[in-house]
């Protein structure tokens, strides 16, 4: 019983000094040693990364022409695809995608869909619009995230 309590004391005592060592050290951007009393870092004060989303910016990203114009482009290119016409399928198919900095489309996704062939549609007529004015957060341009629901509809 005795060697037991010393494994578990030299267990916390080893722990406690690793937890210890941790807060008397930091990891700077060239992840070099830092002594804490030269460096004080908090996570607050990391720079962002210059590719993350912002999802609540100044203003929303807008396709060209408007809301009215992006519904023509896809109805205008959207191609229903033929084994999903025969089936006699439709629905929605739910689309995510990144508006970058520059308004070009990224990082398209269906969040969810009714049938594959119709996902692979829709992905492509995303991935095919034109760039986009991008959204603005602090009075520059900023990455963000749009979601679409494309229909598919027989009638």
């Amino acid at each position: 019983m005795m060697e037991i309590r010393r494994c578990f004391f030299l267990l916390l005592f080893g722990f406690s000094m690793n937890i210890g060592f941790s807060q008397e050290h930091f990891i700077d951007s060239t992840n070099s040693a830092v002594n804490g009393d030269a460096m004080l870092w908090s996570p607050d004060d990391a720079p962002e990364p210059h590719d993350s989303l912002n999802d609540v910016p100044d203003s929303l990203p807008r396709f060209p022409g408007g809301q009215e114009a992006m519904m023509k482009f896809i109805s205008d290119n959207l191609v229903y695809p033929a084994l999903a016409r025969e089936m006699g399928v439709s629905g929605k198919v739910y689309i995510q995608f990144v508006v970058e900095k520059d308004g070009s489309i990224s990082n398209v996704e269906v969040m969810k869909g009714f049938d594959e062939l119709c996902e692979r549609e829709a992905v492509r007529v995303i991935k095919s619009m034109p760039n986009w004015t991008p959204a603005i957060g602090d009075d520059v341009p900023v990455r963000s995230r749009f979601r679409i629901p494309i229909v598919f509809n027989l009638t």
